[in-house]
């Protein structure tokens, strides 16, 4: 397929992608328009050819990165995960404030938001204590928290992590442990399980990181 078409394919489906998040289609109606899309512009399942760049996301980017939120809380009420954000985690104020201080970070395919994560450099409150396990060092690291993809996206971690990998020589990640998904996507990504850590409201995580290579050891 050549740029022009699959720029294209890609538009329209970021158009579904977008429908589907805010509920203006059903998951059956956007699996049957997304095929047709497919069949008739000859694209097969897999998009190899995407390439995702990373930005900050600003005020106007508020209503998008809510609706990519809303949409991940219900694939993890589907896939057996639905305590992890519950109802309305992340919170509207808590995005607006991530926007604010710079930290809430998009991942952009084909210019359209293929998902959104937090990321900061420096100590998180809830790492610093870590159970049955222990962190890799005591260097400094940053984190990503809050990651979540677009109906129908791919490569929103691996663009997360490379950023961050650009940014610190260590990244430090959580994920609840009903998030089946998340585990087996981090372990895809090279992260090391390091333990067990407590977020605020006192509940477990396991917790994870992953170290830039340094002369091909790491």
């Amino acid at each position: 397929m050549d740029e022009k078409k699959r720029a294209l394919f890609e538009n329209q489906k970021a158009l579904l992608d977008t429908f589907l998040s805010h509920g203006a289609i059903t998951k059956a109606q956007y699996d049957k328009s997304l095929g047709d899309l497919r069949a008739k512009m000859g694209v097969d399942g897999a998009s190899s050819s995407v390439t995702s760049t990373v930005c900050r996301a600003v005020r106007g980017d508020l209503p998008h990165v809510l609706a990519i939120y809303a949409a991940a809380r219900e694939r993890m009420r589907e896939s057996g995960n639905p305590h992890q954000w519950g109802e309305h985690h992340p919170s509207e104020d808590m995005v607006r404030e991530d926007i604010a201080t710079g930290q809430c970070y998009l991942v952009m395919q084909n210019g359209a938001i293929a998902g959104v994560f937090y990321f900061a450099v420096g100590e998180d409150p809830t790492y610093r204590e870590i159970f049955d396990g222990a962190w890799p060092d005591d260097a400094p690291y940053g984190v990503i928290h809050r990651i979540a993809a677009a109906p129908g996206a791919h490569g929103v971690l691996a663009a997360a992590t490379a950023f961050a990998l650009e940014q610190i020589g260590e990244v430090r990640i959580d994920t609840h442990s009903d998030n089946r998904i998340m585990q087996n996507a981090l372990k895809k990504q090279g992260y090391t399980y390091c333990g067990t850590i407590y977020v605020f409201d006192g509940t477990p995580r396991m917790a994870y990181a992953k170290c830039r290579p340094q002369n091909g050891v790491r």
